[in-house]
Protein backbone atom coordinates (compact mmCIF):
# COMPACT_ATOMS: atom_id res chain seq x y z
CA UNK A 1 0.00 0.00 0.00
CA UNK A 2 1.35 3.43 -0.95
CA UNK A 3 2.12 5.85 1.88
CA UNK A 4 -0.19 8.60 0.57
CA UNK A 5 -3.27 6.41 1.02
CA UNK A 6 -2.27 5.16 4.46
CA UNK A 7 -4.26 6.22 7.49
CA UNK A 8 -1.44 8.10 9.23
CA UNK A 9 -0.67 10.19 6.13
CA UNK A 10 -4.30 11.19 5.59
CA UNK A 11 -4.59 12.16 9.26
CA UNK A 12 -1.38 14.18 9.05
CA UNK A 13 -2.65 16.08 6.00
CA UNK A 14 -6.00 16.79 7.67
CA UNK A 15 -4.30 18.07 10.82
CA UNK A 16 -1.76 20.19 8.95
CA UNK A 17 -4.09 21.79 6.42
CA UNK A 18 -7.50 21.88 8.15
CA UNK A 19 -7.31 21.57 11.94
CA UNK A 20 -4.08 23.50 12.59
CA UNK A 21 -5.13 26.62 10.62
CA UNK A 22 -8.49 26.61 12.41
CA UNK A 23 -6.65 26.54 15.75
CA UNK A 24 -4.75 29.70 14.80
CA UNK A 25 -7.87 31.85 14.51
CA UNK A 26 -7.91 34.64 17.08
CA UNK A 27 -11.56 34.57 18.07
CA UNK A 28 -14.39 32.08 18.30
CA UNK A 29 -16.58 34.13 15.95
CA UNK A 30 -14.34 33.13 13.06
CA UNK A 31 -15.35 29.49 13.62
CA UNK A 32 -19.11 30.05 13.26
CA UNK A 33 -19.34 28.75 9.69
CA UNK A 34 -16.96 25.87 10.36
CA UNK A 35 -19.01 24.91 13.42
CA UNK A 36 -22.23 25.09 11.42
CA UNK A 37 -20.81 22.78 8.76
CA UNK A 38 -19.61 20.38 11.49
CA UNK A 39 -23.03 20.32 13.20
CA UNK A 40 -24.82 19.70 9.88
CA UNK A 41 -22.41 16.85 9.06
CA UNK A 42 -22.92 15.26 12.49
CA UNK A 43 -26.70 15.51 12.22
CA UNK A 44 -26.65 14.07 8.69
CA UNK A 45 -24.49 11.16 9.82
CA UNK A 46 -26.76 10.49 12.81
CA UNK A 47 -29.88 10.71 10.63
CA UNK A 48 -28.37 8.38 8.03
CA UNK A 49 -27.51 5.82 10.69
CA UNK A 50 -30.98 6.11 12.21
CA UNK A 51 -32.67 5.60 8.83
CA UNK A 52 -30.39 2.66 8.04
CA UNK A 53 -31.03 1.09 11.45
CA UNK A 54 -34.82 1.31 11.30
CA UNK A 55 -35.44 0.47 7.64
CA UNK A 56 -35.71 -3.31 7.24
CA UNK A 57 -35.08 -3.31 3.49
CA UNK A 58 -31.70 -1.61 4.05
CA UNK A 59 -30.77 -4.17 6.69
CA UNK A 60 -31.14 -7.23 4.45
CA UNK A 61 -28.21 -9.64 4.33
CA UNK A 62 -25.52 -8.90 1.77
CA UNK A 63 -24.66 -11.54 -0.81
CA UNK A 64 -20.98 -12.35 -1.34
CA UNK A 65 -20.93 -11.02 -4.91
CA UNK A 66 -22.71 -7.79 -3.88
CA UNK A 67 -20.41 -7.02 -0.97
CA UNK A 68 -18.58 -3.74 -1.35
CA UNK A 69 -16.17 -4.17 1.54
CA UNK A 70 -14.90 -6.96 3.68
CA UNK A 71 -14.36 -10.59 2.90
CA UNK A 72 -16.66 -13.39 1.85
CA UNK A 73 -16.95 -14.38 5.49
CA UNK A 74 -18.69 -11.03 6.16
CA UNK A 75 -21.41 -11.73 3.60
CA UNK A 76 -24.86 -12.28 5.00
CA UNK A 77 -24.10 -10.91 8.46
CA UNK A 78 -25.37 -7.46 9.31
CA UNK A 79 -24.89 -7.76 13.03
CA UNK A 80 -27.54 -6.80 15.49
CA UNK A 81 -28.85 -3.37 16.38
CA UNK A 82 -29.27 -2.53 20.05
CA UNK A 83 -30.84 0.54 21.62
CA UNK A 84 -27.87 0.91 23.92
CA UNK A 85 -24.67 -0.76 25.05
CA UNK A 86 -24.81 -3.75 27.34
CA UNK A 87 -22.47 -4.78 30.10
CA UNK A 88 -19.11 -3.08 30.38
CA UNK A 89 -19.08 -1.89 26.76
CA UNK A 90 -20.68 1.34 27.96
CA UNK A 91 -17.30 2.25 29.47
CA UNK A 92 -15.75 2.45 26.01
CA UNK A 93 -18.21 5.19 24.98
CA UNK A 94 -18.03 7.10 28.26
CA UNK A 95 -15.07 9.35 27.32
CA UNK A 96 -16.80 10.43 24.09
CA UNK A 97 -20.01 11.32 25.90
CA UNK A 98 -18.14 13.07 28.70
CA UNK A 99 -16.09 15.25 26.37
CA UNK A 100 -19.07 16.10 24.16
CA UNK A 101 -21.14 17.29 27.10
CA UNK A 102 -18.31 18.93 29.05
CA UNK A 103 -16.90 21.48 26.64
CA UNK A 104 -16.08 23.79 29.53
CA UNK A 105 -12.71 24.75 28.04
CA UNK A 106 -14.57 26.94 25.50
CA UNK A 107 -16.87 28.64 28.00
CA UNK A 108 -14.71 31.67 28.77
CA UNK A 109 -13.79 32.54 25.15
CA UNK A 110 -17.45 32.23 24.15
CA UNK A 111 -18.58 34.40 27.07
CA UNK A 112 -15.92 36.97 26.26
CA UNK A 113 -17.15 37.32 22.67
CA UNK A 114 -20.85 37.27 23.54
CA UNK A 115 -22.64 40.55 22.80
CA UNK A 116 -24.32 41.93 25.94
CA UNK A 117 -22.80 39.11 27.97
CA UNK A 118 -24.90 38.13 30.94
CA UNK A 119 -25.15 34.96 32.97
CA UNK A 120 -28.70 34.47 31.69
CA UNK A 121 -27.63 34.66 28.01
CA UNK A 122 -24.73 32.30 28.65
CA UNK A 123 -27.09 29.86 30.40
CA UNK A 124 -29.40 29.90 27.37
CA UNK A 125 -26.48 29.21 25.03
CA UNK A 126 -25.26 26.37 27.26
CA UNK A 127 -28.75 24.85 27.43
CA UNK A 128 -29.16 25.02 23.64
CA UNK A 129 -25.81 23.35 23.06
CA UNK A 130 -26.73 20.56 25.50
CA UNK A 131 -30.08 20.06 23.75
CA UNK A 132 -28.30 19.83 20.40
CA UNK A 133 -25.90 17.23 21.83
CA UNK A 134 -28.74 15.20 23.35
CA UNK A 135 -30.76 15.26 20.10
CA UNK A 136 -27.71 14.18 18.13
CA UNK A 137 -26.98 11.27 20.47
CA UNK A 138 -30.64 10.20 20.57
CA UNK A 139 -30.64 9.93 16.79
Amino acid sequence: QDFYVSEWFVQLIIVMFIIFPLCLLRNMNALKFTSLVAIVCILLAALTLAIYGFTPSLNSPVEAEDATFGTDSDAGSCGEIRAGPSGLTVLAALPVFSFSFLCHQNTFPIYEELKNATVKRMSIISALSMVLAVVTYLL
